[in-house]
């Protein structure tokens, strides 16, 4: 008798789990559906992720998956190529001091290698170019504190330019690895994820949804995708397009070199 009763408890528990589910699904189905028709794509794929960290199971629910649908469709419909040129500066900023004073210690005579070779790495807001068979430092140059990554050479060449993110100006820069002297800088205006080089392009993709092709040798944009996404990351390139990634919406975005076409996928 109490295996019975207990049964029932359990049976009459998930009913009301289902229900209260059921409810859930509804309103989540609303609010996309209004949050598409307003424009809002980022706050519908809010929606739809508070809803699966409650209710995992619905993932692959049709009601669900048919709002999702709507919401890349609309997505599709907010993406724009703009013909927005940047021009790129080639005269560097003044420093702040009339002296500046770069200290560094080695604790090793290196090895034999190539002397043209520069190794450039960044730590504490700044980037170094050291000499890599000797580990002497040849350069300093400040990028601001939230530069975390170090920067990539344009080629696999020896003392090839590098590409760094100046974050302390919101640039783009472009500087010669033997000297750190400046080739260009391109304003970006905002913050942007780490750049990519593909051939001679560099593509950045900046917090507010766009997406730069910089020319490699000049620093000029020609023009400029825009997204209607935060882009914490930067682009996939190959050689027929290339592709931003939204870790917290999962949606893919991709184009192809000319023109720019936009198309996405929900994963």
């Amino acid at each position: 008798m109490a295996s019975r009763i207990k049964a029932i408890q359990e049976d009459l528990e998930q009913a009301g789990r289902n229900i209260q589910q059921n409810k859930r699904l509804t309103a989540a189905v609303a609010a996309i559906e209004q949050a598409v028709k307003d424009g809002q794509t980022v706050p519908a794929y809010e929606v739809r992720s508070q809803l699966l960290a409650e209710y995992p199971g619905l993932d692959q629910n049709a009601q669900l998956v048919k709002a999702v649908a709507a919401i890349t469709a609309r997505e599709r419909g907010l993406v724009q190529v703009l013909e927005q040129p940047i021009a790129a500066v080639t005269d560097d900023r003044k420093p702040a001091a009339e002296f500046r004073v770069a200290l560094a210690s080695r604790h090793s005579e290196g090895q034999a290698g190539n002397g043209q070779q520069t190794v450039c790495y960044q730590a504490r807001g700044a980037i170094y170019g050291l000499q890599a068979s000797t580990g002497r430092l040849k350069w300093r140059r400040a990028v601001g504190s939230d530069t975390l990554s170090c920067p990539p050479t344009l080629t696999r060449q020896p003392g090839a330019d590098v590409i760094a993110a100046d974050t302390l100006h919101q640039e783009l820069l472009r500087l010669k690895s033997d000297s750190g002297q400046l080739v260009w800088r391109t304003p970006i205006g905002e913050g942007f994820a780490v750049p990519v080089i593909k051939s001679q392009r560099v593509f950045v993709a900046t917090q507010g949804g766009h997406v730069l092709g910089v020319d490699a040798e000049t620093g000029n944009v020609a023009r400029q995708t825009v997204i209607p996404l935060k882009l914490q990351v930067g682009p996939c390139v190959s050689d027929r397009g290339s592709c931003t990634r939204s870790p917290s919406t999962r949606t893919c975005t991709s184009w192809t070199k000319r023109p720019w076409r936009a198309r996405k996928s929900t994963t």
